[in-house]
């Protein structure tokens, strides 16, 4: 079971003798409202007994000690409460990364770039699994992206579509360095605001996946350190696998289907 001690966070709120009675966020009465347990814990340390709950869940919002006096300055200048200085560090830290098929032009590939360019919350880099006729110096000379972005000249294409696309994604996670990646072949539906409403699951919402699972056209988001541990694609979908580990782990709630991450969305 995943839990998180408040004992040494800085939106704990404490009484007189040291005892936790709430969170400055008021996170604990919002872990209570979807029905997770929060435990009160004594705790006896140099400073006496005392008391400090434990959500029953990750929370993004714990800050350690110091936390507050390292960012005041910078907030108070930029007129900003410390929740919005937690919030902008919870933004996804994504790589897109993308299957371009045999058949794809470079028109194509500045058309989806353009689209990404409009993001409401862009991604931190994209990383272009190039199986096409592409050479890597037409990417250098003339792609035109606000984002950061690579690119993996894939030489075999003689294989079915299928088998690519499982080659070019099980190269790509090896090369992504941010915490989360989005898959997604380039011709698929790609909202403007994708990292946005997953933020607003996350931050807003409280809650917990380790990944969104594609439907037919719509690209897939997953943690990186779970995508590699399970080592993507190889062997089996990636998908599978992280049902069986979920199924393992007693913990199914933590996989989420497109639908039900943008289904209130338009």
């Amino acid at each position: 079971m995943i839990s998180t001690t408040c004992r040494f966070c800085e939106f704990k709120q404490v009484d007189e003798n040291g005892n936790q009675t709430n969170c400055e966020l008021n996170l604990l009465q919002r872990y209570k409202d979807k029905g997770l347990e929060v435990l009160e814990i004594e705790h006896d340390d140099k400073h006496g007994k005392h008391t400090a709950f434990e959500p029953q869940t990750f929370c993004l919002f714990r800050r350690p000690k110091g936390w507050k006096k390292a960012v005041e300055e910078d907030a108070e200048s930029a007129g900003k409460t410390l929740l919005e200085v937690a919030r902008e560090e919870l933004v996804p830290n994504v790589t897109l990364m993308v299957f371009v098929p045999p058949d794809t032009s470079f028109a194509k590939v500045q058309e989806f770039t353009n689209h990404v360019n409009k993001m409401d919350i862009k991604p931190k880099k994209i990383l272009f699994m190039n199986f096409a006729r592409l050479s890597p110096l037409q990417f250098r000379q003339h792609l035109k992206s606000e984002v950061p972005w690579g690119m993996e000249f894939m030489m075999n294409t003689t294989k079915e579509k299928d088998a690519l696309r499982y080659d070019g994604f099980n190269l790509g996670s090896k090369k992504v360095e941010t915490s989360h990646l989005i898959q997604m072949d380039i011709d698929e539906e790609l909202r403007l605001d994708y990292i946005s409403v997953i933020k607003a699951k996350i931050v807003d919402e409280l809650e917990r996946f380790i990944c969104v699972t594609n439907e037919v056209g719509k690209p897939a988001y997953y943690q990186n350190s779970v995508y590699r541990f399970l080592r993507g694609n190889e062997q089996a979908d990636i998908n599978e696998k992280i049902e069986l580990l979920a199924e393992k782990q007693e913990c199914p709630n933590l996989i989420k289907n497109y639908s039900e991450i943008f289904h209130s969305q338009k």
